[in-house]
């Protein structure tokens, strides 16, 4: 379906329903929601969308939880799954190339920092794919095109320098979710970010573009709730309100 590997459909699906699921009202749209993108994120085979999608439902919610003890269970219950998942080492393997020999994610993640040890002020200066053939002297025909991590990605391209940007990025992004919508907003973020921790899918279109609408969908909602209770007008200047009779 247009997609070059499971997972970047399967991230972009998750992203999508999520969003989805943050802007439905009632419990009709919000079941149909949920429903439709597991389904198909149960047709991708991707296990990281499938988890990142479960992480934002159980931040969503969090929002609607009466009490401390429900929210302390549901992340218990978000934590026990997820060391469940790593015991197994199901997300320790990628399949890569026309091979589908498998290789796993840690030996990747192993080579990145060798790279980012190697030149910590500059990175690479060569593209992972050509380091990774290197690093094998040709022995393995598969593609590695990047680090399977977004921050071991920055690290070992761009260094030290591209390390703390990418850290100041993933701070400001968790940061303005948020502000902007409380634990929606931090239901379309901490998703994405877990799901980069095993993959490198945040700035494909099909994962950073819904993120970026979710995002801003709750601003302008936080600023139209705000000009409400502020007594903003259409002219966006406070007292364009009437003015109420004396006894009101």
């Amino acid at each position: 379906l247009w997609f070059d590997h499971p997972n970047l459909l399967g991230h972009s699906l998750a992203l999508v329903g999520l969003v989805l699921l943050v802007g439905s009202r009632g419990r009709g749209p919000t079941s149909l929601s949920i429903a439709l993108t597991v389904s198909a994120l149960a047709f991708t085979g991707s296990r990281t969308a499938l988890l990142g999608f479960a992480l934002g439902g159980a931040l969503l919610a969090l929002q609607g939880a009466r009490s401390r003890r429900g929210a302390l269970a549901l992340f218990t219950l978000l934590a026990a799954s997820g060391l469940f998942a790593l015991s197994l080492r199901a997300f320790d393997r990628t399949f890569t190339g026309a091979g589908a020999e498998l290789i796993a994610r840690s030996e990747v993640w192993r080579l990145a920092y060798e790279a980012f040890a190697a030149r910590p002020w500059t990175g690479l200066e060569e593209s992972f794919e050509t380091f990774w053939r290197s690093a094998y002297g040709g022995e393995s025909l598969e593609l590695i095109p990047h680090a399977h991590n977004l921050w071991l990605q920055f690290a070992a391209m761009y260094g030290l320098p591209g390390l703390a940007a990418v850290l100041w990025l993933t701070g400001g992004l968790v940061w303005l979710a948020w502000r902007w919508g409380r634990w929606r907003g931090l239901a379309l973020a901490a998703p994405v970010f877990l799901m980069n921790v095993f993959d490198y899918t945040l700035f494909y279109s099909g994962v950073l573009f819904p993120l970026v609408l979710g995002l801003n969908g709750l601003r302008r909602a936080a600023a139209r709730g705000r000009g409400a209770h502020e007594g903003f007008g259409e002219d966006g200047k406070a007292g364009a309100l009437p003015a109420r009779s004396g006894g009101e």
